[in-house]
């Protein structure tokens, strides 16, 4: 294990250092960590511990050292598949780069944005295109942390007292800022109406800290199918608990809750399609744009088009599986024929005296020899009879019997010839390393 040395000072961004873990029982520094309250001009200096499952080494800094980082996983609509640590990073990197003194994310520094997805991206197997999801993450828990500040402050009355109550490992200067950005009168009115509509959310979230992206993995996995709809996590990330008041809002989003369920059972088969499922019958429209119950920031359009790239794959994977399933008969009925015909071909070719001696003329050569051609793949692409007493040039003469893969591409024509126009009885060249008798394993 290691651990972030992170030093301040009172003009510079803060830098990270890694430094030799205590043992895993030290305490961990919890809150924003912006240097101690001191008096003095002195840089302030915090130690960070990131509590994790892996071993850190040396490496995890270096971007080209891609082998080493942690591994994570994203779902089509962007958002993370995998345990709590990437949060747990996300959020501690974010409290000890990013002070509480700035009024809204846009007025942080974009070097302080660039520095917290650098260190994302040198520890988790994450690429550019989820910068957008890491970025996000780091806004959302940075305006957290100032919410949880803020209820330290509802039994305080008088800014000065406010000021005074510096929490551990913040700067004196940052804290003040925050208490003067709190205290302005269009902060306070925009804080009523956010306290006003969270009083008015029709469905409170309970998935616990998996989060929905985790809980449709999961739901996904559980499938008979393999696949679930938008209600099916709705259901399992909002359960409202009923208390005994009937009027209260716990009760009334049970209720609600049982009704959604009781119209999904009704009708299973509209559940696929935003407008026609359970969740928009008992819930009503979406608004903004974005889709109830799917976390933050997943829009309609962005549902519809990832949802529809999953048919068109599933599509896909569908024909693969069939196109698999019929080359497997195929396969396994070359094999049967070719166990039944086995002795009568090879004594056709191997014993041309035999067939002179009654009067019955021979199919091929005597030197030829029943052998499977393969591709640069080394893949059957056909049977055919070979003259393997003759080699030219590293090529043997061979005669069609059983053209397997149509496609292939003939090895002694000028322009791209397929193994699909080659006549039964025509004579074409293959190589000898991709010729292998009938029942010997390519090398």
């Amino acid at each position: 294990m290691f651990q972030m040395s992170t030093s301040f000072s009172r003009e510079e961004s803060p830098t990270f250092n890694w430094l030799p873990s205590p043992p895993r029982h030290s305490p961990i520094v919890s809150g924003p960590s912006h240097g101690a309250h001191s008096s003095g001009g002195q840089s302030d200096e915090i130690v960070l511990t990131h509590e994790s499952d892996y071993a850190l080494t040396s490496q995890d800094n270096e971007i080209e050292n891609t082998d080493d980082r942690l591994p994570i996983s994203f779902n089509e609509h962007g958002q993370w598949n995998g345990p709590p640590n990437f949060l747990t990073l996300i959020e501690e990197i974010t409290r000890s780069k990013i002070g509480l003194g700035y009024a809204t994310w846009k007025e942080v520094p974009q070097e302080y944005k660039e520095d917290i997805w650098n260190f994302v991206h040198n520890m988790y197997q994450v690429t550019a295109i989820h910068k957008k999801c890491v970025l996000a993450k780091a806004n959302s828990a940075w305006r957290t942390e100032k919410s949880n500040k803020k209820r330290l402050l509802n039994d305080v009355t008088s800014v000065e007292e406010e000021k005074r109550k510096l929490p551990a490992y913040n700067k004196k200067e940052y804290w003040e800022k925050f208490i003067n950005n709190i205290s302005d009168p269009k902060w306070l009115k925009k804080s009523e109406q956010a306290a006003e509509a969270r009083s008015n959310v029709k469905a409170q979230y309970t998935g616990g800290r998996k989060g929905v992206p985790t809980r449709w993995n999961e739901l996904e996995k559980e499938s008979p199918i393999g696949q679930i709809y938008w209600p099916d996590v709705f259901l399992k990330t909002h359960r409202p608990t009923p208390d005994d008041d009937p009027s209260s809002s716990k009760s009334q989003a049970a209720a609600k809750l049982a009704l959604m369920k009781e119209a999904y059972d009704k009708n299973p088969s509209t559940q696929k399609c935003l407008g026609t499922d359970a969740v928009t019958e008992i819930y009503g429209a979406d608004q903004m744009g974005y889709i109830r119950g799917m976390g933050a920031g997943i829009s309609k359009s962005q549902f519809l088009a990832a949802e529809f790239m999953k048919d068109k794959l599933q599509e896909v994977r569908n024909k693969l599986r069939k196109e698999m399933q019929k080359n497997e008969a195929l396969k396994a009925q070359l094999d049967a024929e070719r166990q039944q015909n086995s002795t009568a071909i090879h004594g056709q070719i191997y014993d041309s005296s035999y067939q002179q001696g009654i009067g019955i003329p021979s199919s091929s050569p005597s030197s030829f020899g029943l052998c499977c051609l393969r591709n640069f793949r080394k893949k059957v692409v056909a049977l055919a009879y070979v003259d393997t007493k003759l080699l030219i040039d590293d090529h043997f003469d061979c005669m069609i019997e059983e053209i397997i893969d149509p496609t292939a591409m003939l090895c002694d024509k000028d322009n791209d010839d397929v193994l699909g126009n080659v006549e039964r009885s025509e004579f074409f060249k293959w190589p000898k390393a991709y010729v292998t008798t009938v029942g010997e394993p390519s090398s």
